[in-house]
């Protein structure tokens, strides 16, 4: 139950985000060939999101990778915040999304801690796909982990940064999907799944969308990121870092990147010039209501 390839150079980033288990603590282990689930209620995917996104388009992937640093935001009653990479296909109700990263949403996990997801659809999100284990679909080849569970520790405003590589990527010979968390493979969306990424995929996006539902007639004061602008910077503002796509011949390349944002007042987006310590990266985040975003 592993990939039968990965893509070239790929090796863990440094993060002291651990990836542990509190049910690990007490000495359980799955028996073998079951692995842990954790217990969530579902929820509508889809309702009014705000975007401040990174992207490349109308070309072929076979992967994506990024280091996301984590935090917790602060989150308006049945509102949620999600910071995740997307690998995709087509569009409308064609399109075909593989989604991970992390997100705050106390309707579905009924707290308000970050916490680890992987989402799938295969027609826009009309009728397939889930998070994490909510329906079949994504295959799980680890007994020592279960999407849904809290990263700890997160980052704090101007003090330690904290951060998550996630890596997605297609094995050529199985065409299934899989993603790697830490260095680790943690499991794979089948091919079967899918009608638009049985090859490959033509979209990734990186970023941060906020669900507003305009609640007593104004913005949502949801947080995005660290709840500050990324004019503000590092261990300020949120970041994606190593934002690297995978080619045709498995090697992670730099992203040439496009700016999605739907409203800058509220949450926006800035990138930062290439170098060897971060690869291509950008900051991103803001508070949502305010004077300037009403």
């Amino acid at each position: 139950m592993k990939p039968t390839s990965r893509p070239r150079g790929m090796r863990s980033e440094n993060s002291q985000v651990k990836l542990d288990q509190v049910w690990q603590r007490t000495g359980q282990e799955c028996p073998q060939g079951t692995i842990p689930l954790k217990r969530t209620t579902t929820s509508n995917f889809r309702k009014k999101y705000r975007y401040a996104v990174a992207s490349v388009v109308d070309s072929t992937y076979y992967g994506a990778k990024a280091v996301i640093n984590v935090w917790n935001p602060t989150i308006d009653p049945n509102g949620e915040s999600i910071s995740q990479l997307w690998v995709a296909s087509r569009s409308g109700a064609g399109l075909n999304s593989i989604e991970a990263g992390w997100m705050v949403n106390p309707s579905k996990y009924q707290d308000t801690q970050t916490r680890l997801f992987q989402y799938w659809t295969s027609d826009g999100y009309q009728s397939t796909g889930c998070y994490d284990h909510d329906c079949p679909g994504f295959v799980q080849t680890r007994s020592d982990f279960t999407f849904g569970i809290p990263l700890k520790p997160v980052s704090t405003y101007n003090e330690q940064q904290y951060d998550v590589e996630i890596i997605i990527h297609l094995d050529k010979t199985s065409k299934n999907w899989w993603v790697t968390l830490q260095g680790i493979d943690i499991g794979y969306w089948p091919a079967s799944l899918f009608t638009n990424l049985s090859d490959s995929a033509s979209m990734v996006k990186w970023g941060r969308e906020i669900k507003n539902e305009l609640i007593n007639g104004h913005h949502t004061g949801t947080q995005m990121g660290s709840g500050h602008f990324p004019s503000e910077g590092y261990a300020k503002a949120s970041y994606f870092r190593h934002v690297s796509t995978v080619d045709q011949s498995s090697s992670f390349a730099d992203a040439s990147l496009s700016k999605m944002v739907t409203n800058a007042s509220c949450y926006d987006l800035l990138f930062g010039p290439p170098n060897a310590t971060y690869g291509s990266y950008f900051y991103y985040g803001g508070r949502g209501f305010s004077d300037k975003c009403p």
